[in-house]
């Protein structure tokens, strides 16, 4: 005789499910993951559905910007940031073929850095009042793994060019590359 029902069953494959994924990988990834969780416990019934996953990522990107304070949107950025990685990890880990997850990862990678400049351009320009029309003057660029397209780089090597001896824009851009780089400290991505 069976010593578990069919549900007792599902449910004991979900904890050995959830055990595994709490234990595998990098620290990095288990770091990723306990902050996920800790944030977002009812994800831990979502841990078998990446594509769940992915969708979560993207809706903490549909925040609206206007209403939100600085702190909240850095936070949306973050738990972007956060689940979309560790929804490519899982597919990493449950052996999806290479070329799936290291796309997906770029592709949420690359939203997150455009995503986390704009981000930091706005809040500059609201702290400092600076009217500054950046068009060209700054360039930010992708080297190392990242600009090869290789998924979880434990590092994103970020190369950012201002292209003005004006002070006040070189201002602007110290700011914006500062409060840039310590949100990419937060994920611990350098």
């Amino acid at each position: 005789a069976d010593l578990w029902d069919e549900e007792k069953r599902e449910s004991l494959e979900r904890f050995r499910k959830y055990v595994w994924l709490r234990t595998a990988g990098s620290e990095y990834y288990r770091r990723i993951f306990r902050r996920v969780i800790k944030r977002y416990p009812h994800f831990i019934r979502h841990l078998g559905d990446v594509s769940r996953l992915r969708r979560y990522a993207s809706g903490f990107l549909a925040v609206p910007e206007h209403g939100f304070d600085s702190k909240q949107m850095s936070d949306a950025l973050a738990d972007n940031y956060d689940v979309a990685y560790l929804a490519c990890a899982i597919d990493a880990l449950n052996g999806v073929a290479l070329e799936h997850y290291r796309s997906a990862f770029i592709e949420f990678a690359d939203k997150y850095i455009a995503n986390l400049y704009n981000f930091c351009k706005r809040t500059v320009a609201r702290e400092t009042r600076a009217r500054v029309e950046t068009g060209d003057l700054f360039a930010l660029y992708a080297s190392g793994g990242f600009a090869r397209a290789q998924a979880f780089d434990d590092d994103y090597d970020l190369i950012l060019i201002v292209n003005s001896d004006e002070p006040s824009v070189f201002s602007f851009f110290r700011k914006l590359s500062s409060m840039f780089h310590r949100e990419l400290v937060r994920r611990g991505t350098l």
